[in-house]
């Protein structure tokens, strides 16, 4: 009786291990791009960056009103889409930069680089949109130094 029992436990704790390793989901959640077209306005900041010429990190997490940053994304073509960016300076949106750039997964990939390295769209709804920028010890011209940093910043579409 004690061998059935024995048994009978292997054979459930066999049970639980396959069934837990077998409820895993790999599958990797897609953006539905069409609410990346519009004007989205920079809300929120939290992140840290450091460059090798600083003794410390630079952190924040700020909130903004909406005359601080925007981002005004068009699409040019069925996965091309062009990229302003603004700020708001004197009571008027001034263009710092402008490009072109792709959407491969959750991937930015900018024609002319923006960041040191392409953002990653977060989340993405038809109001809300969240990019991270990830970098670690990036060159930033010929003088030897380098930047790393964390920075996820939070938009909402005007």
């Amino acid at each position: 009786m004690k061998t059935v029992r024995f048994l009978g436990m292997t054979l459930l704790m066999v049970l639980c291990a396959v069934n837990f390793t077998a409820c895993d989901n790999d599958d990797e959640v897609t953006l539905d791009l069409n609410s990346l077209e519009g004007t989205w306005i920079l809300v929120n900041s939290k992140g840290w960056e450091f460059c090798s010429e600083e003794v410390t990190k630079d952190e924040w997490d700020e909130n903004y009103d909406f005359n601080n940053e925007q981002i005004r994304i068009i699409k040019i073509s069925d996965n091309k889409y062009s990229f302003s960016f603004d700020y708001y300076a004197s009571s008027n949106w001034v263009n710092y930069s402008n490009t072109t750039g792709t959407i491969n997964a959750k991937t930015i990939d900018f024609k002319e680089p923006i960041f040191y390295v392409n953002p990653i769209i977060e989340s993405l709804t038809s109001n809300k949109m969240i990019l991270r920028i990830t970098f670690d010890e990036v060159a930033t011209g010929e003088d030897g130094h380098y930047h790393s940093g964390d920075i996820t910043n939070t938009y909402i579409k005007k």
